[in-house]
């Protein structure tokens, strides 16, 4: 049950005042059951709503206030091809030179994957990758489809491989796509390391990002907010597009 000090409590934290009299303090801790339900109260009321109003300089509706923050955004999405291909060289520009000097780093933003190479736990490392798999593997279970019904799998955005190498022990034949060689390198050693014999990797560049035959399944993960919209609608017109019937 709640106090009469939490009741008090919420009045000052929350409308900025003492309550009225012991009766409505009573009310409160009759009506509400729990601290939770007691916030709600407050945060629904019109008073509190008219003082988050003040607090934003203006006598906002809660309606309009609402409204305000949930507006649409216009993106610009559409470019040309000349725009397009400018626009994924400088995306593949940066991209080589963190593969060069932070590959690891640049996948996941742990400190510890900055230090040289020899005294990084890549086992640790492409362990992390065994959770994106398992949440496609349950993406696909709930409906209710299975890894073999998919022979062919695209990764886009495959980075040194962290993925790919899980995704390549459920689906026939996986292809792991990035537009950085430094990072393709390193992937290709880790599917070395893991003798996967159905895991290849190609380099995308701005004139062809993805491999042209159709595939079954396309994946990506952690990778399409690192491009500006138009690149975003290229990709997934080419995912889509390239998908087997």
């Amino acid at each position: 049950m709640l106090t009469r000090d939490e009741v008090i409590l919420a009045y000052r934290l929350l409308l900025g005042r003492e309550p009225e009299s012991e009766r409505v303090i009573q009310e409160k801790i009759d009506n509400a059951p729990d601290l939770p339900t007691l916030r709600r109260t407050f945060i629904d009321s019109p008073e509190f709503r008219y003082e988050v109003s003040q607090l934003f300089g203006e006598k906002l509706g809660w309606e309009r206030l609402s409204a305000s923050v949930m507006a649409p955004i216009h993106v610009e999405y559409l470019a040309s091809p000349q725009q397009l291909h400018a626009m994924i060289a400088a995306t593949a520009r940066f991209w080589d030179e963190i593969g060069e000097s932070a590959p690891y780093f640049s996948v996941l933003t742990n400190p510890e994957y900055l230090q040289a190479e020899a005294k990084l736990d890549l086992d640790g490392f492409f362990s992390t990758g065994a959770s994106d798999a398992d949440a496609l593997l349950v993406t696909l279970a709930r409906h209710g489809r299975h890894p073999a019904e998919f022979p062919i799998l695209v990764e886009l955005g495959c980075g040194v491989g962290r993925a790919s190498i899980h995704l390549a022990r459920h689906f026939a034949h996986v292809i792991g796509c990035d537009i950085s060689l430094p990072h393709l390198r390193l992937a290709r050693q880790a599917a070395e390391r893991e003798g996967h014999r159905n895991l290849h990797f190609r380099q995308a560049t701005a004139g062809d990002l993805m491999p042209a035959q159709e595939h079954h399944l396309w994946f990506s993960r952690i990778v399409l907010q690192h491009n500006p919209p138009p690149v975003i609608h290229h990709i997934l017109d080419l995912a889509f597009a390239r998908l087997a019937p």
